[in-house]
């Protein structure tokens, strides 16, 4: 594990959640998704300290393997499910994303993935993620998306280089169908959930670390993490975490 890592995961670690959303953003892909199967298995992709898993399982009535490669959020989704009743539904999984070839086809009724599958690209997930999905269940994922044709230069430059196959609505649509799925509905989570839960408590936690005079290799992690919310702040009406929900095709 590089230094830099090693100062992005003290950064980021016990944060409420480690992208954009909110348990209402959450609650209304759920709803608008439709109806499933009763007390249906999750697979949670990406989980992260499993803010999401646990709306997912408390709202439902049913169970979540949740994966997530990095061991400091699987062990917070452990500690937070106990914490919340909810440890004997919710099965948190060191692994990635990408080799899933151990799980049965079918078994799981709702698969979901946060803020995290860019991790794979969107179409690869979606098309390797697909065979997992019980003939009666869906899918939701959110993935970066520019929501004007003509994005700022800032922010075009600042996404080019994070994640270069960013791209519109249309072109994730048409992805998501190659993949094998069916579009039933979209909307971008709102702009208070970028800040809530995520950029405002990391802006802060910049801020304290910032004021304890850290080394240059700190300052360089920091900078990086003040960067991206800044661009957001300026910007953020030109680009968004968007709720793609899918059934299969």
């Amino acid at each position: 594990m590089s230094d830099s890592f090693k100062h992005f995961m003290k950064l980021h670690r016990g944060l409420p959640q480690q992208a954009p959303g909110s348990r209402a953003s959450t609650l209304r892909a759920l709803r608008e998704l439709g109806k499933l199967p009763a007390r249906p298995q999750i697979l949670d992709l990406g989980c992260g300290p499993g803010r999401h898993t646990l709306d997912l399982v408390e709202a439902t009535g049913g169970r979540a393997a949740a994966i997530d490669l990095l061991p400091t959020f699987v062990l917070e989704l452990r500690e937070r499910a106990a914490a919340a009743g909810l440890g004997e539904r919710v099965t948190p999984l060191q692994g990635s994303m990408a080799e899933l070839g151990g799980l049965p086809e079918g078994a799981f009724h709702l698969i979901w993935s946060e803020g995290a599958i860019y991790n794979v690209g969107f179409e690869w997930g979606l098309s390797h993620w697909r065979r997992l999905v019980h003939p009666e269940g869906g899918a939701a994922v959110t993935e970066a998306t520019w929501l004007v044709p003509d994005p700022p230069a800032e922010a075009r430059a600042f996404w080019d280089d994070a994640y270069p196959p960013m791209t519109d609505l249309a072109g994730n649509r048409a992805a998501a169908e190659r993949a094998g799925w069916r579009v039933v509905g979209d909307f971008a989570v709102p702009g208070k959930d970028w800040w809530d839960d995520y950029y405002t408590p990391l802006e802060q936690r910049i801020a304290a670390w910032r004021a304890e005079n850290p080394p240059a290799e700190v300052l360089a992690v920091l900078d990086q993490a003040s960067h991206e919310a800044a661009i957001h702040r300026d910007h953020g009406h030109s680009y968004g975490y968007v709720f793609y929900l899918l059934r299969p095709g």
